[in-house]
């Protein structure tokens, strides 16, 4: 009795007609032809089937037509349905680090490696997370330095470090992309600003005050200020609090900061510090969208930041 229900199934219209549309869809992925791949899918889906076959080649018809979101809805669906096919973190992964969702692409990123080593270095996916170091004990972090020893922090053993001082004014840059000379920009990094004798450079605001919490608050007015000149499209401080970090005192916030309409927004822990006739500034940014897959490390960075003494 069993065998002929199962005969039966098997043989019947609906069961008939799903298996054409998977036969014809896997064709058209086959040569190339992703559109058609995916109305045929689409017409599978539509009639009840959603399987991880289904969904494996949605992911495919994804890749194919470069549709970062259709990837990661076949990825989802396809860990969803079967946990230990690389294929539905892969998909995941490489949609979400196309859309610059960096949050969500890490656990799919390290699941898919944990599944499949080799495929995690042949794909490309191994590069991105170490970019982020992302790596439990640590072993891909390096401690920049300063060439003085004046200052050092851990960050992705990937980034680099870059000084500029005019006598006046410090400058030490540690960042994700590159700062090879003056004009370079950074989306993801870390910059420190060390203004010595404030005293000689606002001698007429100053007025002779340069005790540590006087220049704090002058220097968040003047922060303040020359924001303003810009007329930024958006502009939020989210939270502040006091910090002290060796002879170092002031306060740490956390800022949203969207220059133009169109511009992406950032996010960035900002650092106002001063010490007798000094200040020093500390910005730890990123684009907002991927500022859960740095706060942590920006964090870090900050408790354990080594400053002028």
């Amino acid at each position: 009795m069993f065998v002929l229900l199962l005969f039966l199934l098997l043989t019947s219209p609906l069961a008939a007609q799903e298996l054409t549309l998977i036969d014809s869809a896997s064709a058209a992925v086959q040569a190339d032809n992703y559109a058609e791949g995916r109305r045929l899918l689409n017409k599978a889906i539509a009639g009840g089937k959603d399987d991880a076959e289904v969904w494996e080649m949605m992911g495919f018809v994804g890749q194919g037509l470069k549709d970062s979101k259709l990837m990661i809805e076949a990825g989802s669906k396809l860990a969803r349905l079967a946990p230990n096919n690389v294929l539905g973190w892969y998909f995941q992964s490489i949609g979400y680090h196309a859309v610059g969702r960096m949050d969500s692409l890490i656990p799919c990123a390290k699941r898919f490696c944990e599944l499949d080593a080799d495929g995690c270095s042949r794909t490309g996916i191994r590069a991105i997370l170490k970019s982020f170091s992302q790596d439990s004990i640590g072993r891909l972090d390096s401690t920049f330095r300063t060439d003085d020893g004046l200052m050092r922090v851990v960050l992705p053993k990937s980034w680099t470090a870059r000084v500029e001082d005019d006598g006046k004014t410090y400058h030490w840059f540690v960042s994700h992309q590159p700062i090879l000379k003056a004009e370079d920009n950074f989306t993801e990094g870390i910059s420190v600003r060390w203004v010595r004798r404030m005293s000689s450079s606002f001698p007429s605001v100053l007025e002779g005050k340069t005790d540590a919490p006087f220049l704090v608050g002058f220097w968040d007015a003047y922060v303040a200020g020359m924001l303003n000149e810009q007329s930024p499209y958006y502009s939020e401080v989210v939270d502040s609090v006091d910090i002290t970090i060796g002879v170092w005192e002031g306060f740490v916030r956390t800022v949203d900061l969207q220059v133009r309409e169109k511009s992406y927004r950032l996010r960035k822990l900002e650092v106002i510090l001063a010490r007798e006739d000094e200040v020093l500034t500390i910005t730890l940014e990123s684009p907002a969208f991927s500022w859960l897959a740095y706060r942590d490390r920006y964090k870090q960075a900050l408790h354990t930041i080594q400053l002028p003494r």
